[in-house]
Order: structure tokens, then sequence, then C-alpha cells
């Protein structure tokens, strides 16, 4: 009679355990200890067996619940404030020269940051964050949606972003951190990445001519 009210409280306990966490952290004992009960009630009253069935039952049912065990405990992991970063667009603060480290702004922190491009990142142009690496952020430049240009950007130079080819389609460049839509002065090609001089505003595009194939500092 004495065991089986221990298994029944064990049997119980377990229950109300679960009910209040629902952490599957004592949900594998109620089948054992209703075994282990079974048992008792049934005639079978060597501890030693109840003993090992308890634990054989235990632990085919922990390795039966192991993925749903393994969801539960990651489901309430959440990323910390650095793994946040990832997939984040930010706005470069201080240039990112190639192959050097600049800083960004993201989530309103500044961090230092590189890419992988083959040019510098001006600062206001937008990247997305890759990765993070000890304390610094991979990122990629995020394309900019072009914008309608004002004649107060005529005389700023500007990096081609998207090749002008006057034939074919328009190009894009980047001034002060803004896309705009652009064409050449003088119906040449100008490729990426190359440095050009806004001489005009027309047609809703801004009037290049090339300067060098360079990125100069702070543009």
């Amino acid at each position: 009679m004495e065991r089986i009210i221990i298994w029944a409280a064990v049997l119980a306990i377990s229950l109300i355990v679960e009910g209040f966490t629902a952490a599957l952290v004592s949900i594998w004992f109620v089948p054992s200890a209703a075994v282990c009960l079974l048992l008792e009630i049934a005639g079978v009253k060597n501890l030693y067996i109840q003993i090992v069935v308890f634990a054989v039952v235990s632990a085919v049912f922990l390795l039966l619940m192991r993925k749903k065990i393994k969801a539960s405990f990651s489901k309430g992991t959440s990323k910390t404030n650095v793994d946040a970063l990832i997939d984040k667009t930010g706005v470069v603060e201080t240039d990112i020269p190639e192959g050097g480290v600049g800083r960004i702004l993201v989530n309103g922190m500044s961090w230092a940051a590189f890419t992988e491009e083959n040019r510098s990142v001006l600062a206001g142009e937008k990247v997305k964050v890759l990765e993070v690496i000890g304390v610094k952020l991979r990122c990629i430049p995020v394309e900019q949606e072009a914008l309608a240009p004002t004649s107060d950007i005529v005389g700023k130079q500007a990096r081609v972003e998207r090749r002008i080819d006057n034939f074919y389609a328009s190009g894009t460049v980047v001034c002060d951190g803004k896309a705009y839509l652009a064409k050449s002065s003088d119906n040449e090609i100008i490729n990426e990445n190359e440095i050009v001089a806004i001489t005009a505003v027309e047609d809703g595009k801004v009037v290049c001519e090339r300067i060098s194939a360079g990125v100069p500092a702070n543009k």
C-alpha cells in the first residue's frame, strides 16, 4: 500500500510540475510512474524491478521526446543584441575604404564596419549587415532607389552605381549618400564605381562628366 502511494505521488507531482511549467521537464516521469504503479497493484512487489522499470521507461520516453525537448529549450532563447544586427540596414557614418574599416550607424549605435567590395563605400550610403565578426560588422551596400535631383547638387562629385549608357538604359550615381538617375554629357559609357562631376540637371536626371576611375575621400 505504501508503494502505491509513493508511485501515485510521483505520478501526481510530475503531472502538476508539467502542468505549471509546460516545459517538458517532468513529462517523461508520468508513464514511468504509471507503469510502476500498475506493477505494484499487479503484485510485482520487488523494489529493484520497479526502479529498473522506472529508469528504462523514463529513458525510452526521453529518447522519443528529445526533438520536442530540444525545440522547447531553444524556443525560449532569443538573439543577443549583437546577433540582432544581422540583416539590419545601416547608414555609413565614416567612409569604408576598399580593404579598410569605416563606421556605420545601425539601431542607433555606431559600429566599426567593413565590406568586401572592390570600392570604397561612402558616408551616407546604406549598407546591410551580413555578419558580426568580433567587434566589426561585415556589410554589403544596398542599392538605393533613385531620387529626383535638384539643382543644388550641380558641381558635386558622385560615384557611378549603375553603368551609364545613354543609348541603352539610364545609369545611377550616388552623391551625398543618395542615388540619382544619370546620363553622360557626351554620350560616353561610364562604368560602375567611376567618379563623375555633376554638371547639370535635365529631365529628372543628373548630367555627368567622367573625372577618374578612383573614389575620392568624403564623397
